[in-house]
């Protein structure tokens, strides 16, 4: 909130005088004269004034909508109604001290400048300058009722309370004012209302009974009895209750957390005149909670040194801990106190140990990471999370869930972290929503539901949780818990990227690098897996180090592969592990070390990586590693086949061809070859082609081995075309076909083999055939 000295020297005197709404208490002051004086002299507090406004608010049990500044030489106390800036209203009440002590003087007594204070908080409690037109006979009447009820509430008799209307105002009426005949009859009507324990409407509406269970409702953390009784004193008329609603909607008590209706219930709460309502208000914006943050509005908003002694008064009256939150803040920010840590950790814990849950959840996150002021104890830290959490504050349970969920502080308990995150997620809390999508999504703790993981993560994604955002691109992207639609895929993946998480600028690179739902960008795919790289994404790291291995939209450096691929490995990410391996196995980018390459291989193997189960195999046979051992070799080989590796059932093919370390055994050999080649794997399909040619071992069979060399030369295998062309041109296994034979002994011969080129010259047919 702005000190309203800058606040008129800005506003034009046009704007000035249409918006302000004032009452004054006498009749002839006009906008521009207060604008003209107070611009001119500025404004000052008076501690003496405060007292005497703190005094009457205590007779009606209400807290201070309005704010109470010194101007000189307007002779005059008046209050009035600005404009923020913001869209909203202020409240003040000036006064000119030299006239309070004229009224003394003429009275003869205290009563007289007192009369006048609260005849001014009369209107503001009103609500009368809030509406336009200024003063009327009608709002005049109702602040004189108001003066008389709390003078005598204060112990005045009717004479003093009566006394500054008989000594200064005029028995004729103005435009603005009546006649002091029936303002005097207005005074003696709420006296006599106090006086016989009755009361005024004003005083029934702000002094709400349901207010005052509504805070003891919240004291006793009966939230959702609390919410409903606040909001019912907010439609009686009391703005501070617009505090605590906004502060529920805020911290989901009582309610779902709404940032939007938060920052609503501050701002109507502010505009009422509510000082809590506005140190709310100033809050959100520093945060930018429901709002987009703006440091100049809190500023704005927050009026310093008025809202400090309001909340500091408010506390040592009540002991109430929303208010020790309130001081916590302020010294925590900045906000009319100087920073001091100190003062803000020691507001914490009071407020904390009377019962405050965000003061509870604060001093918990001071526990568990130490600060100047107490040193770390995550014990401690513990005690206050479950203390907050035993509230049903979302964020509380949220941050105790994991440290279950890691075993910070407690003992590892996934099935405690699941269920708090449930109870935290089901309150709106964004993070809990996205650790519990990810326990339903992997099965953590509780029965895998995809559908269900999905639903969550699209709750904390459209929250703007960046780790549900690529979250459920990835599920979009994979089909799972929902359709694939590639479109949404991207649209979340970007929302993500843009805020810089690995995971979706990994997805997304992978999306450009096959073309996947995007036009096909190999440079952009290579620089969205750059960025997630460094942000230690071992996905992006692995498809980087391929990249770099293959020379793929950058010049090939094998030794930068080789550091990515083992980055990722050490991250347990299965396919560099295998890559690693490989790298050390083959020397590629890295010195040799088979060692290494056995290390990260079985590292791999552990989960079943085809690949590493074969490659292990190789480690144990053709390469001999540590040591040549075959009956481990087709151990490994045995366990890619049963997950189709084509090339493992070669290998075993091989080793009972051979006998190694094994009986040759020609029908398992040939087993092996088939089943090999029914999975397209050329070698095994060139072998069976060579064996049934040759009768190699088996009966000599021309048509099945035209068969096999026909699929192993749809593969580009050279030997296999040329076998293929010389059964051709001699009809064996088929009728002779020299276009065919010529077709095929092309094909292998643009591949360097040697006997189909000697065919091609025997037959007087060239190598290229121009089109």
């Amino acid at each position: 909130m702005k000190n309203i000295l800058l606040l008129l020297l800005f506003i034009s005197s046009v704007v000035f005088s249409q918006d302000i709404k004032m009452c004054g208490y006498q009749g002839y002051q006009s906008v521009e004269e207060v604008k003209n004086a107070c611009a001119q002299y500025g404004f000052m507090s008076n501690h003496e004034a405060e007292a005497v406004v703190d005094e009457i608010l205590e007779q009606v049990g209400l807290y201070r909508n309005f704010m109470v500044q010194e101007c000189p030489n307007i002779n005059n106390a008046i209050a009035a109604t600005v404009p923020s800036g913001l869209g909203s209203m202020e409240r003040y009440i000036l006064y000119d001290k030299e006239f309070f002590a004229k009224v003394n003087n003429k009275t003869n007594t205290d009563w007289g400048a007192t009369s006048i204070l609260a005849h001014e908080i009369g209107h503001h409690l009103n609500g009368h300058t809030l509406k336009a037109g200024g003063s009327t006979h009608k709002v005049e009447l109702q602040a004189d009722e108001f003066s008389g009820f709390v003078l005598a509430k204060m112990g005045a008799s009717l004479e003093d309370t009566q006394k500054a209307i008989n000594e200064l105002i005029s028995d004729t009426p103005s435009l603005t004012h009546p006649a002091k005949e029936l303002r005097l009859a207005s005074i003696e009507k709420g006296w006599s209302k106090a006086s016989d324990g009755t009361t005024t409407e004003v005083v029934r509406s702000v002094s709400s009974s349901s207010f005052k269970t509504a805070e003891k409702q919240f004291s006793e953390k009966s939230f959702d009895e609390a919410l409903t009784s606040f909001k019912k004193a907010a439609d009686e008329g009391v703005s501070d209750a617009n505090f605590y609603l906004s502060n529920m909607s805020v911290m989901g008590l009582g309610t779902p957390i709404d940032n939007e209706k938060a920052f609503f219930y501050a701002l109507e709460g502010h505009n009422e005149g509510s000082v809590a309502s506005s140190f709310q208000l100033a809050k959100l914006y520093i945060n930018g909670v429901g709002v987009t943050a703006n440091e100049e509005e809190a500023k704005k908003t927050f009026t310093e040194g008025f809202q400090t002694t309001w909340f500091t008064k408010q506390f040592e009256k009540t002991k109430l801990p929303i208010y020790a939150s309130a001081l916590s803040y302020m010294y925590e920010n900045g906000l009319g106190f100087e920073k001091n840590n100190e003062q803000a950790v020691y507001w914490i814990q009071k407020a904390a140990e009377l019962g405050d849950v965000l003061s509870q959840f604060k001093l918990a996150m001071i526990y568990k990471n130490g600060t100047d002021t107490k040193t770390q104890s995550l014990e401690k830290a513990v005690y206050w999370l479950k203390k907050s959490s035993e509230s049903d504050y979302a964020i509380a349970q949220n941050e105790l869930g994991v440290m279950y969920f890691n075993g910070i502080g407690v003992s590892k308990n996934s099935e405690k972290a699941v269920a708090l995150f449930k109870k935290a997620a089901e309150q709106g809390n964004e993070n809990a929503q996205f650790n519990y999508g990810n326990a339903l999504e992997n099965g953590i703790s509780i029965s895998k539901n995809l559908e269900e993981a999905f639903n969550w993560y699209e709750k904390s994604a459209k929250k703007n949780n960046t780790k549900a955002q690529s979250s459920l691109g990835m599920m979009y992207f994979n089909g799972k818990g929902t359709s694939i639609d590639l479109e949404e895929a991207e649209f979340w993946f970007k929302k993500a990227s843009e805020k810089g998480d690995a995971t979706a600028q990994s997805g997304l690179g992978f999306m450009y690098e096959t073309g996947t739902g995007l036009d096909k960008n190999i440079e952009l795919a290579y620089s969205l897996y750059e960025q997630a790289a460094k942000k230690g994404d071992a996905h992006a790291q692995n498809n980087l180090a391929k990249f770099n291995e293959n020379g793929v939209a950058v010049t090939k450096n094998l030794a930068i592969a080789a550091e990515l691929y083992e980055k990722a490995a050490l991250q347990n990410y299965t396919e560099a592990q295998t890559n690693t391996g490989r790298m050390y196995h083959y020397g590629i980018g890295v010195n040799t070390n088979k060692k290494q390459a056995i290390y990260w291989y079985n590292k791999a193997v552990e989960k079943e990586d085809v690949n590493a189960q074969y490659l292990l195999g190789e480690m144990y046979s053709v390469d001999a590693g540590p040591i040549l051992d075959y009956q481990t070799a087709l151990k490994y080989y045995s366990a890619a086949a049963k997950q189709n590796h084509p090339a493992a059932h070669y290998r075993i093919g091989t080793i009972y061809l051979q006998g190694d370390g094994v009986d040759t055994d020609m029908k398992k050999v040939l087993n092996w070859y088939m089943l090999g080649a029914e999975l397209n794997d050329l070698n095994c399909q060139y072998a069976l082609g060579y064996m049934f040619q040759e009768g190699d071992n088996v009966k000599r069979d021309y048509e099945k081995a035209l068969f096999y060399f026909k699929q192993a030369s749809n593969q580009g295998h050279k030997e296999s075309q040329s076998y293929l062309g010389n059964l051709f041109e001699r009809g064996k296994g088929t009728e002779k076909s020299k276009k065919q034979a010529v077709y095929w002994y092309r094909k292998a011969g643009m591949q360097g083999d040697e006997f189909a080129l000697k065919r091609l010259k025997k037959m007087d047919q060239p190598l290229n055939v121009k089109n």
